[in-house]
């Protein structure tokens, strides 16, 4: 444990962070693509419908899970923010941001 056995608690926290991020990396960043677009109102709704999502989540398992369930909640929110921006700029600008890009490129190739 590089910081210590007095950290060994977040493990399972830092976990699920992880595991949140790494698929949300499945996703690419299309909340950046949505942006540089001129979708400003797009990417807002997007945010603020997950905040809500999010807020409502963590709370519901925050309290069942304490810190692991905030986690959790966390990771599922930051995927779901992904896929929803992800599916838009899809179909609406017709860019796929996720990693099965790299399947049609190597396909045509």
């Amino acid at each position: 444990y590089i910081y210590g056995d007095q950290y060994i608690h977040a493990n399972n926290i830092w976990f699920w962070l992880l595991i949140g991020e790494v698929v949300s990396g499945f996703f690419g960043h299309p909340i950046v693509l949505l942006n540089m677009a001129r979708k400003e109102k797009i990417v807002l709704f997007i945010s603020l419908t997950n905040l809500i999502f999010s807020a409502v989540l963590c709370v519901i398992l925050s309290l069942e899970y304490g810190a692991v369930g905030a986690a959790v909640a966390l990771s599922i929110s930051g995927v779901i923010l992904r896929i929803c921006a992800a599916i838009y700029s899809r179909k609406k600008l017709g860019v796929d941001t996720t990693i099965l890009i790299l399947k049609r490129i190597a396909a045509n190739n």
